[in-house]
């Protein structure tokens, strides 16, 4: 069984293409299985040299969990600060979650 591959540039993936006005789907101009990431024939193919600088999806997804722990303790110190309760919407900036 292959690993299922990203496209770096639009997301698509094996199981889920990118179709065209024409119904035609992509294919994939380089695809890395190892990392599981690739550059779909939809996508510029200057993408493909970005390719062995890219990180796993999985890389990547670790990364965005990370950071949205951080913004998930900011937003949870604002709360306690000004006492709003859970449930009730608060209004942030995003430039100073960080």
């Amino acid at each position: 069984m292959k690993n299922v591959a990203v496209c770096i540039g639009c997301g698509c993936t094996d199981n889920n293409a990118c179709v065209d006005e024409y119904r035609d789907v992509c294919s994939w101009r380089k695809v890395d299985r190892v990392k599981g990431v690739g550059v779909c024939s939809f996508c510029p193919k200057e993408l493909v040299n970005k390719l062995d600088n890219t990180t796993s999806p999985v890389d990547e997804l670790t990364g965005l969990r990370e950071a949205l722990k951080e913004d998930m303790l900011q937003i949870e110190k604002e709360r306690v600060k000004t006492g709003t309760k859970p449930g009730v919407r608060l209004q942030f900036d995003k430039n100073k979650l960080h």
